[in-house]
């Protein structure tokens, strides 16, 4: 690891949160950007199975935004690896958007292993911390401080948790 210690992405407050995808985009959009978010942003549809609702194409609405930049982070397998692949992501101003398991992150949260798309905007080495954002309070786009520990075990444990798209 580096001499940093703490690290943390921009995030503003955002206008529109009912789903990650938008909590994110809408807390990184700059005023230069919002032309395309109106141009873009308009096919709204209610999703019965979420019982909320959705930008039409909001699964690929982050990798179809002009002024951002996507690339697929690849790390060996193990926590430590996972750990310092994300410390260098947010070091190089990238801020991570993966899918997290809420059993081991959302302290509100009493359900089975449950998949849930978050971005991970910063850490804290002496905290052995991350700063996640993720739609964590009934629904609200919420900051959280979650250990090195029980991130890494939420990334690993994602992948055979639902996603909860019955």
């Amino acid at each position: 690891m580096n001499n940093i210690t703490d690290s943390q992405l921009p995030m503003n407050k955002p206008e529109i949160y009912c789903y990650t995808i938008y909590g994110f985009l809408f807390s990184i959009v700059q005023e230069k950007d919002m032309p395309w978010i109106y141009s873009n942003f308009i096919q709204i549809m209610y999703h019965e199975d979420w019982q909320m609702p959705v930008f039409e194409d909001h699964l690929n609405i982050l990798q179809d935004c002009p002024f951002i930049q996507s690339y697929i982070l690849n790390f060996k397998g193990n926590d430590d690896d996972y750990i310092k692949t994300i410390i260098n992501a947010i070091d190089n101003d990238y801020y991570c958007y993966l899918f997290l398991d809420w059993y081991y992150i959302n302290d509100n949260y009493h359900g089975d292993h449950f998949a849930h798309s978050a971005i991970i905007t910063g850490y804290n080495t002496l905290d052995k911390s991350f700063t996640i954002y993720d739609n964590f309070d009934n629904g609200k786009f919420i900051k959280k401080v979650v250990s090195f520990e029980n991130t890494a075990k939420a990334f690993f444990s994602s992948k055979n948790s639902s996603t909860g798209n019955k």
